[in-house]
């Protein structure tokens, strides 16, 4: 809040936009009624207000809101404000009035991404381009240039609130926009490692090919390095394509591997299985080529024994190249596996869940001490294997003394 505070003291504006998860609750709250302070107008969206648009607007109080895709809704909106116009055929808004607050109809239909010319015009941040997409703030080396050539999943994982339809961009609309980076940059921070973040769940391996080969011709034609990273799902990759994203400028690849139990994974609908996960940390160490990989702790159900097993499997097997996390569950209202939760009445209400400072709740099958240390995400997995056993042992021995 602070930041934005103070980039309001150098700025004039009469509204702002402002997208978030469920677990930014709290902080829109807050947000809203500090903008309002300041005789702000709000405008929110992003899946906290889809899933939930009738109690954002009750609690949370923005000026408006949008569900859904927000590309045309935004525009026809402003427009609307600026002419002084009639708001209520926008689809997907919501806004306030003085009884309350009004609930257009939505649009059922997915919004065309090959409308989208530029995913970022960089020639509106001017000198304070490297004040949003600087990546290493300590040295200053690296520049993270985002490209939407996707959007939604084509899996549909049952922790995850992005699971909807999915639609890649037109290549030539994305070359025409790779030919625009290359000549923003082809001048500026000269110094600075640059490389492409990929927007996309999961894209195609046909379209990353596509995508990565032009990267490579670029490259050669402006004699620069600009390489890219991607997120991918371990079962539609091979040595081959990885060999050839290597070839071709490929700085990393992200992958949802979750678990290494397949009873697991099934549960999740992810749709890979434990002999995916081998092979790609395999084919990633062969080909020395970074990949990280996030596994979920803090499941429902999990037990003492699969935590243990998962974070060894994770030291294990991480290395220079192959960089393994484990990361505590969120549970995150609107996904399959909340609405589960709920209709095994272990979660009665939206609202007070939304109003809860940490979405993490123990629903494992170890106890609470436990869970608290798995809530900490300890990256030195070494230590967070010592600290669990040592609770493990404490509890014990207590329950030994009790007896």
């Amino acid at each position: 809040m602070k930041e934005i505070e103070n980039v309001l003291k150098t700025v004039k504006i009469d509204f702002i936009m402002l997208a978030g998860l469920s677990t930014e609750f709290n902080f829109f709250i807050d947000f809203v009624k500090r903008m309002k302070e300041l005789n702000i107008k709000t405008i929110l969206g992003g899946p906290l207000v889809t899933h939930h648009p009738e109690l954002i607007m009750e609690y949370v109080k923005p000026d408006f809101a949008i569900i859904g895709e927000a590309e045309e809704s935004l525009v026809q909106l402003m427009m609307a404000i600026e002419n002084n116009t009639d708001l209520s055929t926008i689809k997907n808004l919501l806004y306030l009035t003085d009884s309350g607050f009004i609930k257009n109809e939505l649009n059922t239909k997915f919004y065309d991404i090959n409308k989208i010319k530029l995913s970022i015009n960089y020639d509106l941040y001017k000198s304070d381009f490297l004040k949003y997409f600087r990546v290493d703030s300590t040295t200053n080396t690296s520049i993270r240039i985002p490209i939407i050539v996707s959007r939604g999943c084509v899996n549909s994982c049952t922790f995850c609130s992005l699971a909807y339809n999915y639609r890649e961009r037109d290549f030539e609309l994305i070359k025409k926009e790779l030919d625009y980076i290359y000549s923003y940059f082809s001048k500026k921070y000269t110094n600075k490692h640059k490389f492409i973040h990929i927007i996309g769940e999961n894209p195609s391996i046909d379209l990353l090919k596509k995508i990565s080969s032009y990267i490579s011709l670029k490259n050669k034609q402006n004699q620069m390095t600009i390489s890219w990273e991607s997120y991918l799902s371990c079962n539609v990759i091979n040595y081959e394509n990885l060999k050839f994203f290597k070839e071709h400028y490929c700085l990393r690849i992200f992958y949802g591997l979750e678990s290494i139990f397949n009873q697991k994974l099934k549960s999740f609908k992810k749709n890979i299985n434990f002999l995916n996960i081998e092979k790609v940390i395999n084919y990633h160490n062969n080909l020395k080529l970074e990949c990280i990989g996030n596994f979920l702790t803090g499941v429902p159900n999990e037990t003492y024994d699969e935590l243990l097993q998962t974070l060894e499997y994770v030291l294990r097997n991480s290395n220079k190249y192959i960089r393994l996390q484990a990361r505590v569950l969120s549970l995150i209202p609107s996904t399959e596996l909340y609405e589960n939760l709920k209709k095994e009445s272990k979660i009665s209400d939206d609202l007070d869940f939304l109003k809860k400072e940490t979405f993490k709740i123990n629903f494992t099958k170890y106890n609470d001490n436990i869970y608290k240390e798995v809530c900490k995400n300890n990256k030195d997995i070494a230590e967070y294997i010592k600290n669990i056993q040592e609770i493990k042992r404490k509890d014990e021995r207590r329950e030994h003394e009790n007896f």
